[in-house]
């Protein structure tokens, strides 16, 4: 049976920056709601921990209490310990999918509690090679003091790698959650489920149920509906970006009545006007394969959708050739081997579709994908057969760390707004990863992860032959490293206008790469090792000789923002951390505004002879 449930906050919603979604993960096909962070007044507290503020001052690096900046945007849990109170949402969920952006001091703990029961932990987890329930992104154990010592904690559920960052970076949380189900009389059918937790856009949990409210939540009974909670006893915590979706209503439906199948290559569904099928029939399913062959053809699909709920409803369609969608004998949406989207505002009640599929290659199976999404139901997928492949848990063919040694490979690399050919994956067995770019020397992405997803280098004869990063993601801006500047306010080469030439690369005893460049009549390396505390990368640009033009900067980094603090750098809207080479003699990095982005650049110097600079990455 289905609820009724009432909005989680009575709120207007207010735009939202997006998480990053996990590598193959479609976005959302409705736009999720969002509570106002200009005011407390979408919740409820006992405390006064509790502030809305517009971001962080301090280092929470080195600091265990979080310290309001003024604004808005921002909700901050004061509390460092025992004295703090949780915070209610004002009105009560049922089914959702839940997004958040969470950032803690050292040694935080705090937690997210849907229905006010059951909870996924927010922990200080950084560096957790082979995290525990009690760690960020777990789902916490049960509790029964009844039970023999030793027994008393039950059903807590690991995340399945650890992908934390460091503290005082923002993380994101998505879960997306199926409460328990009760017949009429209030007795309990069916379990709360987790349907999936994404943690820093990796998916860590994949449908775990759990049999009755986690230790330490608001409420031992369990209900269709509760407030979301979050926690704040433990420690202090920031959140912001908090959206929802309501789930569990009643959703549309599609229903095929007939098809027909046109033999040959077409382009356009106009090609097909006054063509004579070559098959044609009755049918229930739709089906990318109704056709029964592989070979260049065109699958029209009649049918009927039904609507159940009036409002905005979102459609996605993606296909191996072209897809073309049509309701009420308007296109609405069409597809070129890629996904799209589109909402549109329906009435209750049938609407007639009509899909149009142009398999136009020889190349691939068919395949057909036709999801939608209505307010308040879960999303549906309307198409049979195998779906385009996306996020699960594991990949079909992973490389894992390799104990003791570095893994290298050469591939190709996906990396907007094009891949990238000339590319290596290197990882280390701290989980801690990287991507460069042989013909830009640059880094392309940093990540957290076991390393990567080499299932679309093998998979359909390796057409897209990329490798993709399995874990917490941190994308840059992929220009040269290096670049001869007239002066420090010149602006950098975009990439693809590199002045270095490759030479390849050479391998230390334990596998790992130093690339080799030519920079003018100067010679260059750049290693990126893996730093001695296993929680960030430490790079070294080391010239020798002298290069012919120009003075020769190194690019640290580049974002919408970049704060000088003790010691280094915090990147964006604190994405990761740059700590700096502060020996005597080193260069002193500039921070300068090129092209409305803040960069982080270094002066190597042109003298002649040896010189080298140094910096880490910690994320």
């Amino acid at each position: 049976m289905h609820f009724a449930f009432t909005p989680l906050w009575a709120a207007v919603a207010l735009a939202c920056s997006v998480s990053h979604p996990a590598a193959g993960a479609s976005a959302p096909l409705l736009e999720p709601e969002a509570p106002s962070l200009r005011s407390l007044d979408a919740f409820r507290s006992e405390g006064a921990n509790w502030r809305i503020a517009g971001g962080l001052k301090g280092d929470p690096r080195i600091e265990k209490i979080l310290t309001p900046a003024p604004g808005t945007g921002v909700l901050i849990n004061t509390a460092a310990g025992p004295g703090g109170s949780h915070l209610f949402s004002s009105q009560e969920h049922g089914d959702i999918d839940l997004e958040l952006e969470f950032l803690v001091p050292m040694g935080a703990n705090s937690g997210v509690y849907l229905q006010g029961r059951y909870e996924v932990q927010i922990f200080d987890s950084w560096g957790s090679v082979k995290p525990g329930f009690s760690d960020a992104g777990g789902i916490y154990e049960r509790w029964d003091s009844t039970r023999p010592e030793g027994r008393r904690g039950f059903e807590g559920h690991a995340p399945r790698i650890g992908v934390s960052r460091a503290p005082g970076l923002w993380q994101q949380l998505r879960i997306v959650f199926r409460a328990p189900r009760f017949d009429e009389s209030g007795r309990k059918t069916a379990n709360a489920r987790f349907v999936r937790v994404e943690y820093n856009g990796v998916r860590v949990h994949e449908n775990v149920e759990v049999t009755g409210p986690t230790r330490s939540a608001a409420f031992e009974d369990e209900r269709p509906t509760g407030p979301l909670m979050l926690q704040g006893d433990h420690g202090s915590v920031a959140f912001r970006n908090l959206r929802y979706t309501l789930l569990g209503g009643p959703a549309p439906a599609a229903k095929a009545v007939r098809y027909r199948v046109f033999e040959g290559a077409f382009q356009s569904s106009a090609e097909l006007d006054g063509r004579t099928p070559t098959r044609e029939g009755d049918t229930t399913t739709i089906d990318g394969s109704l056709a029964g062959m592989t070979a260049p053809h065109a699958l029209v699909i009649d049918g009927e959708l039904t609507i159940a709920t009036a409002g905005t409803h979102g459609f996605a369609l993606n296909a191996n050739g072209i897809a073309e969608l049509s309701i009420s004998g308007e296109t609405v949406l069409t597809s070129y081997g890629s996904e799209m989207t589109t909402r549109l505002n329906l009435a209750a009640g049938l609407h007639p579709f009509r899909l149009v599929y142009l398999h136009n290659s020889s190349r691939g199976s068919p395949q057909l994908e036709w999801r939608a999404a209505g307010p308040g139901a879960d999303p549906q997928a309307f198409t049979a057969g195998r779906p385009t492949p996306r996020a699960t848990t594991r990949p079909d063919i992973e490389i894992e760390p390799e104990p003791g040694r570095v893994r290298v490979q050469r591939t190709f690399f996906p990396f907007e707004p094009h891949k990238r050919v000339y590319a290596m994956v290197v990882g280390f067995d701290a989980r801690r990863n990287f991507a460069y770019d042989l013909a830009e020397g640059c880094l392309l992405a940093v990540w957290t992860g076991t390393y990567v997803d080499a299932t679309a280098m093998w998979r359909d004869r390796g057409n897209e032959q990329i490798a993709r990063p399995t874990g917490a993601v941190i994308a840059f801006d992929g220009q040269p490293s290096l670049a001869g500047l007239g002066n420090p306010a010149a602006g950098w080469p975009p990439a693809g206008r590199a002045l270095l030439k490759p030479r390849g690369y050479t391998l230390e005893a334990d596998g790992l790469p130093v690339f080799h460049y030519d920079y003018g009549s100067a010679r260059v390396s750049d290693r990126i090792a893996l730093r001695a505390d296993g929680r960030g990368l430490d790079r070294t640009i080391t010239i020798s000789g002298e290069p012919l033009a120009g003075q020769p900067y190194l690019l640290i980094a580049e974002d919408t923002g970049i704060v000088s603090r003790p010691g280094g750098y915090v990147v964006g809207e604190r994405r990761y951390y740059v700590e700096i080479d502060e020996r005597a003699g080193a260069p002193k990095p500039l921070l300068r505004t090129d092209r409305e982005r803040r960069q982080l650049i270094v002066p190597l110097g042109n003298q002649s002879g040896e010189r080298a600079y140094r910096y880490s990455l910690v994320w």
